[in-house]
């Protein structure tokens, strides 16, 4: 399966013929939800943890999410998240959310349109996501395209990214939340587009206890990732030089690091 996906503002390593993944917002920070059009009438709130039904859900350290609460409880509430981005080449995008209602009909959807230059849609898929009120682990969706159109690759020049809510029965008082997580690509492959490109040095590569890094003049890591050969994440580690891998077991992994100026990298690594 191919599929044409979009980034912008995050640089990456390419490593040909190597599955990897990026993410294309992790929403960790307040400030990303910067560059995002947001349209919201009840509370917006960057938290690592949220309260439904009396349960309470919470992330680790440094990794967490915006939670959009209404607070109208009438047929005003509403929310849409919209932001464009620069079209590279992956197998999959994968849309980290939850949406949390008492009503069983409400749904949330979330969409992505692929456009030429000339903003044409290229392709467009919307999936709705129905509420519960259940409490579970942030999970959306993976959505690959399947086509081998080559043509349109080259065609393709951005993709709009949009998450929509509004009450089935917007008269009713009715709890609601929709919680955005992540949003990452995977198996992201060279990209047709001309990129600048980010490096860092790791060694000793290979290793057996510990990777350390050294990083471009006034480039700040926030987050390094150790990925396995399946893009599975393995462990991270926040605004240090230093992987300890003296507890995985030998192979080829990819570490990824993200920047604080939103610059993402990528390098194979061997543990043995």
């Amino acid at each position: 399966m191919k599929g044409l996906f979009i980034f912008i503002f995050i640089s990456i390593a390419h490593l040909k013929g190597f599955a990897q993944i990026q993410f294309l917002e992790t929403f960790d920070t307040k400030r990303s939800i910067n560059g995002w059009k947001v349209k919201s009438n009840g509370v917006i709130k960057h938290t690592d943890h949220f309260t439904f039904n009396g349960e309470t859900f919470y992330k680790n350290t440094k990794d967490s999410f915006f939670v959009f609460y209404d607070t109208t409880f009438n047929w005003n509430y509403s929310f849409t998240l919209f932001k464009k981005f620069k079209a590279i080449k992956a197998e999959e995008i994968r849309f980290g959310f939850a949406n949390f209602s008492n009503d069983k009909e409400d749904y949330f959807y979330y969409s992505c349109t692929i456009l030429d230059k000339n903003k044409n849609p290229l392709l467009s898929f919307t999936f709705p996501k129905y509420s519960s009120s259940n409490l579970i682990y942030i999970t959306g969706g993976g959505v690959g395209l399947a086509t081998k159109q080559d043509t349109m690759w080259q065609k393709a020049d951005s993709m709009e990214i949009i998450f929509h809510f509004n009450p089935a029965h917007p008269y009713d008082s009715i709890e609601r939340m929709v919680v955005i997580d992540e949003i990452s690509l995977d198996k992201v492959f060279a990209s047709f587009k001309t990129q600048t490109t980010t490096s860092f040095e790791v060694f000793p590569n290979p290793a057996s206890k510990t990777f350390h890094f050294k990083f471009p003049a006034f480039m700040k890591p926030e987050q390094i990732n150790l990925y396995d050969y399946t893009g599975r994440l393995i462990i991270s580690n926040y605004q240090r030089d230093v992987l300890n891998v003296e507890s995985i077991k030998n192979g080829f992994y990819f570490i990824s690091i993200l920047f604080e100026n939103g610059d993402t990298a990528t390098q194979k690594v061997e543990i043995k």
